[in-house]
């Protein structure tokens, strides 16, 4: 398998509400459903490692994500209206096609998705409660705000509540669950009077150094 795969990051983009825009309370269970999907899709195998497009089954779906067929196609819908997937039903014969969406051709970028990790560990966090749905916006969050460079992530609390939509102590529920969960180590905390960073180990191989490098070094010249 092949360690990481290519997940589309245009909505971590300042002033960008994708995630935002997926709400708790009653529409909790749909929302975790959509990036139970979103994640599920991002780390199946692709034809094109290099694309963003998926053909998938929604048996496969339901294996990836543990939903429900209901839930598979409620979170299938969910992500379609959010902006985050485009699908193309299949049927009996042929598998469904889906494609994560980028906000423009060429614009955005992209993160690196631990695919094993993803596959074997998302499921295990709870199904149930705001917690959960504000885990897997923060674990996508983190995963697009990681240098290139670093196996480590540092990013503000304001960020993780402004790109959430969550509240402080959400924040830190969805924290402890993804690092129980094994998707994440919490590193170093620094907390100030006005001034509050976490640093966060994302797991898996992602070939970057597992230690924290403000100031990554260059790589080896080539001629």
């Amino acid at each position: 398998m092949r360690p990481w795969s290519k997940l589309p990051s245009w909505w971590f983009k300042p002033g960008d509400e994708a995630l935002v825009s997926l709400q708790g309370g009653q529409f909790a269970g749909t929302s975790q459903a959509a990036l139970r999907v979103y994640l599920g899709l991002a780390a199946a195998e692709r034809k094109d490692a290099a694309s963003f497009e998926v053909e998938a089954s929604l048996s496969h779906l339901e294996e990836l994500t543990q939903l429900s067929r209901v839930m598979v196609l409620r979170g299938i819908h969910r992500g379609v209206e959010a902006g985050l997937l485009a699908y193309a039903p299949g049927n009996r014969k042929a598998a469904s096609n889906f494609t994560l969406v980028r906000a423009d051709e060429g614009a955005g970028g992209w993160a690196k998705l631990p695919r094993r990790q993803v596959i074997e560990r998302i499921p295990k966090l709870p199904h149930r409660g705001v917690s959960a749905l504000v885990a897997l916006k923060l674990y996508l969050i983190l995963l697009a705000g990681r240098h290139n460079n670093n196996a480590v992530v540092a990013l503000q609390h304001k960020t993780l509540r402004d790109k959430s939509g969550a509240q402080a102590n959400q924040i830190r529920a969805g924290i402890s669950l993804l690092a129980a969960a094994g998707l994440i180590h919490v590193v170093t905390e620094d907390i100030g009077a006005d001034y509050q960073v976490q640093r966060y180990q994302i797991v898996g191989q992602l070939e970057a150094p597992r230690r924290w490098n403000e100031t990554p070094k260059p790589g080896p010249l080539t001629v």
